[in-house]
């Protein structure tokens, strides 16, 4: 019985993250402009997996090895407004905090050790409004990194090896609207 109960779990968890690629593709596709498709995947994946805190950074078009807010933003709670005016103005170096870590590796990843993966002043934030715990992605169009979106949650909920899993496909969605403005641009300059 207690078998039975971990595979409905299972199915459940498997069937919520496929309706949830299913609503994210959609969107990308019906999007206009890449940060529409951000902006909404933001959103659909913060309710979906009902976390309070989505961001996007982007790459900072004066110095490709730092990245700044996309001022993209869910923000499901007042008490982490502080969380995210800190986050507005900082800049992530290559290889520093997590954001600047997925600049480096191209890679999705967890974050599992606030200290370990944020920059100081934003933990000492992330501290005083209760952030435990988060995960961030790439948006990339082919080895561009276009965005790296991130998540954090104040309840102790790891994400799941399929909701990273599902949050990379997320980030592929995603690239292919930046593609698609690529070419539509170049198309228009030919």
């Amino acid at each position: 019985l207690e078998q039975l109960d971990n595979w409905t779990r299972q199915l459940a968890h498997a069937s919520s993250l496929l309706r949830l690629l299913e609503a994210v593709s959609r969107s990308a596709n019906e999007s206009k402009t890449p940060e529409e498709a951000l902006r909404q995947a933001v959103d659909l994946i913060c309710k979906d997996i009902d976390w309070p805190f989505g961001h996007v950074w982007v790459p900072d078009p004066h110095d490709s090895e730092v990245l700044i807010s996309g001022d993209i933003w869910f923000v499901a709670n007042p008490a982490l407004e502080p969380f995210r005016e800190v986050t507005r103005g900082l800049r992530c170096k290559k290889g520093v905090g997590v954001a600047g870590t997925i600049l480096s590796t191209r890679t999705s990843a967890r974050v599992l050790d606030l200290q370990e993966t944020m920059l100081a002043e934003r933990y000492r934030v992330a501290q005083q409004v209760g952030i435990k715990t988060g995960f961030a992605f790439p948006v990339l169009a082919g080895s561009e990194l276009m965005a790296v979106v991130e998540f954090f949650s104040n309840q102790d909920d790891h994400p799941s090896d399929s909701l990273m899993e599902a949050t990379s496909q997320v980030g592929v969605q995603i690239g292919r609207v930046f593609e698609r403005e690529r070419t539509g641009q170049q198309l228009v300059d030919a």
